[in-house]
């Protein structure tokens, strides 16, 4: 199971300001970083295959080019961090004072070693030649302002034994690179690099979790995380959708086309900067589980040739079959098949008969060259004649019409086959299939094409085309609008939730509240009226009531002008407001504790001795807010102006 740790931006403001300064470590005089701390939770520990969601919306003061994020580790001195989720585009490039909304997943490849925000920072990265020339000496001095209405954070915790490969930004495209320590089995570590010329052979294997509808790889010099160049061309792994549950195993033989000479580096030994890159198309992230990479430099097998003989005359009797490749391939593995169910044949070549008859036994190389050699074998003495299949008949209805809807389809094979195996494949999203027992399941509205495939013999097909009609249209995003704010006692405020797309079957939602302090406002989880109980922050989510469950981006409303504290209310003072030192709280409850945040909720000052007073001596002048925690469980939330 995922489990997903959500981070709001800011705890104190709907729109908030932040200032990507000029990169003092990078020579380039137009690139600007920032980094941010407050957006990784404090018990949060980066764990390899962690997908970190990250969402901004929002203007930029300057053009920006190549606006990127990243999720790094920053124990280190200020100017350098290891990367803990390489750079991911946000976009190539955003408009000065115009509106962009971006979002980017990343995928965790190495594991913090402790928790919270001094191992874990999410790193923008951004070019910005206009901010530059302002300076009139490039970027020293200068920064790029981000006024951002969304700024979210969110983590979905690896599953052990899952990988999951993320948007690549194209609509339908899934993609990653392997690197580094993946890569000592993506290129063998005895040699210093790969060259033009050389064929590297990768074998991949897992199980899907999610649909594929095609992989494909290629070798990528990655000279930094978000840019490399294509060392060969893409070659496609599966002809045909992989459906969710399906386990898969391919091989195949990428050719370096590109002349490496331009592209090297001192350290490029063994590899390091020569990385297989990983590209499904889909619907949604892919997940793999137990996926395996294997690959090798090698030289691909020219020729093979099966002996050991071409008649089996014993009932159920059995035949010793080998193949021999030639001896300059590297890879020298078989996998061996039959034309039809008169024999079977096992991993290491052992045919055994089943029906009298011919059967042609088939030896190919499993390099990726698709070298193969053929013999038929003559088959007697069997209980049975063989009889070839000559039809295939899909039987059931052909249309869904009620949500969530089923259907089963049967197979039916000529009765005189003798291998009456049907393979199944299937092709749409408007519903899902059960191949052991026929089940078509509606998911959406459309059609979804269902074909049987004669095991014995491929060309031998059957095709059935199903409508279907009468499904839900789910919520695909949920927003909220109305005031940001509640300044009369005991005051109301009617939110508005607006669910996209405009035609979907259920519009209603559900409402939900988090107070701070607990019990600052309440919320009709139908209406969307939120009441105001005491001075602080309501941050309000609502969810779609359809099967999607589509939760809103959290919306935060102040409140103000409320009339006391709770139990509290009659005892507590607090001041002096503004303050230069020393804040005295007096309160006949004893205090458990005394937080002091700044306004983008980092907290500067935690006190958890009892003291009734805490000094603000330190702190840089400006508003912050206090957190009172009293013994008795209740919260007061103060605003203080330090002078």
């Amino acid at each position: 199971m995922v489990a997903a740790i959500a981070v709001g931006f800011g705890a104190f403001a709907q729109t908030t300001s932040v200032s990507i300064p000029w990169n003092q470590y990078n020579s380039n005089l137009i690139d600007y970083q920032y980094k941010a701390a407050d957006k990784v939770p404090a018990t949060y520990q980066a764990a390899v295959g962690d997908i970190i969601k990250v969402h901004v919306a929002g203007t930029a003061d300057y053009d920006i080019t190549n606006f990127q994020v990243a999720l790094i580790d920053d124990r280190a001195v200020v100017s350098y961090w290891s990367e803990l989720a390489g750079f991911k585009p946000f976009a190539a490039s955003v408009t000065k004072n115009t509106d962009f909304d971006f979002t980017v997943e990343l995928v965790v490849k190495a594991a913090a070693v402790g928790a919270g925000s001094d191992y874990q920072k999410i790193v923008f990265d951004a070019s910005s030649a206009e901010a530059a020339d302002t300076a009139g000496k490039g970027g020293v001095g200068t920064s790029v302002k981000l006024t951002l209405t969304t700024y979210e954070v969110s983590i979905d915790k690896a599953v052990a034994g899952v990988t999951t490969i993320t948007s690549n930004g194209t609509a339908g495209e899934y993609q990653t690179t392997y690197t580094d320590s993946v890569l000592n089995k993506i290129v063998n570590n005895e040699i210093d690099t790969v060259k033009k010329g050389d064929i590297v052979q990768v074998k991949i294997s897992g199980k899907a979790l999610t649909g594929i509808k095609q992989i494909l790889s290629g070798l990528v010099n990655e000279s930094s995380p978000s840019y490399w160049t294509m060392l060969s061309g893409y070659n496609q792994w599966n002809s045909a959708t992989i459906e969710p549950g399906t386990s898969f195993s391919y091989v195949t033989l990428d050719t370096i086309t590109t002349d490496m000479t331009n592209l090297l580096k001192a350290d490029d030994s063994k590899g390091k900067f020569q990385n297989l890159l990983l590209l499904a198309k889909a619907d949604s992230n892919v997940k793999i589980q137990d996926l395996v990479l294997r690959a090798q430099i090698v030289k691909p097998a020219t020729s093979v040739q099966i002996s050991g003989g071409t008649t089996i005359t014993t009932a159920n009797g059995t035949l010793q079959l080998s193949a021999a490749v030639n001896a300059e391939a590297t890879d020298k593995s078989i996998v061996w098949t039959t034309s039809n169910a008169a024999a079977t044949i096992d991993a290491d070549g052992t045919l055994t008969a089943a029906a009298n008859g011919s059967v042609k036994v088939i030896a190919t190389v499993f390099d990726g060259s698709k070298v193969a050699d053929t013999i038929e074998v003559t088959i007697s003495g069997q209980a049975n004649d063989f009889k070839g299949v000559t039809s295939i008949t899909i039987s059931g209805e052909n249309d869904i019409t009620t949500a969530g809807g089923t259907i089963t389809l049967t197979a039916t094979v000529n009765a005189a086959a003798t291998d009456k195996v049907v393979i199944w494949r299937t092709e749409g999203t408007a519903a899902t299939f059960n191949e052991t027992t026929g089940v078509v399941t509606a998911v959406s509205n459309g059609t979804f094409k269902v074909t049987a495939v004669s095991n014995e013999n491929t060309t031998i097909t059957d095709v059935v085309t199903i409508t279907i009609t009468g499904q839900p249209i789910l919520a695909t995003k949920v927003v909220i609008s109305g005031a940001t704010s509640i300044t009369a006692n005991k005051g109301t405020l009617q939110l508005t939730a607006t669910v996209t797309p405009s035609d979907a079957t259920d519009k209603t939602v559900t409402w939900s509240v988090t107070a701070v302090p607990a019990g600052a406002a309440t919320i009709d989880a139908t209406t969307g009226v939120l009441t105001a109980a005491v001075n602080g922050w309501a941050y309000v989510v609502a969810t779609s009531n359809d099967a999607a469950k589509v939760a809103s981006a959290q919306y935060d409303v102040a409140i103000s002008g409320q009339t006391g504290f709770g139990a509290a209310d009659a005892s507590f003072s607090f001041g002096p407001n503004p303050a230069v030192d020393v804040v005295t709280v007096a309160t006949e409850e004893a205090i458990s504790s005394i937080t002091v945040a700044n306004i983008s909720g980092a907290v500067v000052l935690s006190d958890k001795s009892g003291a009734k007073s805490f000094s603000v001596a330190g702190l840089a002048k400006g508003t912050y807010v206090a957190t009172i925690v009293l013994a008795n469980g209740e919260e007061v939330v103060k605003t203080i102006v330090k002078k």
